[in-house]
């Protein structure tokens, strides 16, 4: 039977090429196989601060602490190098919250893990073809109340979200494609209520209220002119946010539903740019798509405020917390960090040697990780600096 399995991922990924809605797609991989992020691209035209928008904040300043870091980028990349793929090789990094664990999404050859800070990594997972987990990565998510449970997603290639209650050993396929973000119920103990998101596809949003065992299709009740909504969060079972990329003439911003998705309210026309922050103070965080600020929420997603200067941030590259509460982000090709809610950034790092894709902080290790991947016909393999590490120690 195992034949008939592999026929029906073929015709069901070949059904996928119409939703490239966004970009036209190449021949192997994808709208957004080698993307080179820039900050302000992809501008919708919006601005912020009339009716249904975030309000402008303390526009502060971009700060320079007057000193210039003098650390160096390490190499952290170990044996991926090894991997190939066709497209997209070094998709996804996460720093396992409660260990000293790295996990590295490497596309067609799933999740990757290190304990030694990445100097070598070891493949997750049992036989990743047979159970079909050989999407691109694209996010994880680790449940609050059991350090072995958390949730992948991934495109382009094999299912698009799966599920380890074994830290990693096993994972079950949800039964979703071409996925860019899972959100999950956390104050329910019985993880009922599951969102997960279409990738760069126009009204395409996924709802489970049995934990992922059956879905329902939402996408239909978005607004018309919402964009590519890659980024659903769960705040209770009946309300829910949306947010979303502006892509060609749809809006970009936050939406907010409290009948569980049959109805939306565009509630800011900032935000929305890349994958949320939910921090230790109840807010929630969201980078600005071609504004370059962050649009924050301290009522749960109701009213949002757009913080710090516009154009200092990397859009495509969400905020992290550090231990001690202060937010780290992407400024250029660098890492910055503030202490006052992202009103004032200072540079802690020096240039990447390229446009970082995405930022991690391992608090085991004390240490920064940014990484970036490359595609094309001579460009299979991850690169030797697809995962960079910039040692910093929060307590000093």
């Amino acid at each position: 039977m195992r034949w008939i399995s592999k026929l029906w991922l073929v015709l069901t990924l070949a059904a996928l090429e119409p939703a490239c809605t966004f970009y036209a797609c190449p021949d192997k991989c994808g709208p957004d196989s080698n993307p080179t992020p820039q900050a302000g691209a992809g501008s919708s035209g919006q601005q912020p601060g009339s009716a249904g928008q975030a309000t402008g904040g303390s526009s502060g300043a971009f700060v320079d602490n007057g000193t210039k870091p003098t650390g160096s980028w390490d190499n952290a990349t170990g044996n991926l190098t090894e991997l190939k793929s066709e497209c997209g090789n070094m998709s996804y990094l996460s720093a396992k919250p409660d260990e000293d664990v790295l996990i590295a999404g490497i596309a067609r050859n799933g999740l990757w893990s290190s304990d030694d800070g990445g100097d070598s990594w070891t493949a997750l997972g049992q036989d990743p073809m047979d159970s079909m987990f050989f999407n691109r990565p694209s996010f994880i998510l680790y449940d609050p109340k059991s350090t072995k449970t958390y949730w992948e997603t991934g495109v382009y290639n094999g299912l698009g979200s799966f599920k380890t209650t074994d830290d990693g050993a096993t994972f079950t396929a949800l039964g979703t494609m071409h996925n860019d973000y899972i959100s999950v119920d956390f104050a329910d103990s019985k993880r009922r209520t599951v969102l997960i998101s279409g990738h760069e596809a126009d009204h395409l949003l996924h709802q489970s209220t049995d934990g992922g065992k059956t879905w329902n299709e939402l996408g239909g009740d978005e607004p018309k002119d919402a964009g590519a909504c890659s980024f659903p969060i769960v705040i209770d079972p009946e309300t829910y946010l949306l947010g979303c990329r502006g892509w060609g003439d749809s809006k970009s911003g936050i939406y907010r539903s409290t009948d569980a998705g049959s109805s939306w309210e565009l509630v800011s026309s900032a935000g929305g740019a890349s994958t949320p922050l939910f921090a230790s103070d109840g807010s929630i965080y969201f980078t600005s798509d071609a504004m370059g600020a962050l649009a924050r929420s301290e009522d749960q997603g109701q009213t949002w405020t757009l913080t710090g200067t516009v154009g200092a941030l990397q859009p495509f590259v969400g905020p992290v917390e550090l231990p001690d509460g202060r937010l780290a982000a992407i400024s250029g090709q660098h890492v910055v960090v503030s202490k006052n809610q992202g009103q004032t950034w200072t540079a802690v790092s020096v240039d990447a040697p390229y446009v970082p894709i995405g930022l991690v902080y391992s608090k085991f290790q004390k240490a920064f990780y940014v990484w970036h991947f490359t595609c094309g016909e001579t460009t299979t393999q991850v690169p030797d600096d697809g995962v960079l590490r910039y040692d910093f120690d929060y307590e000093n």
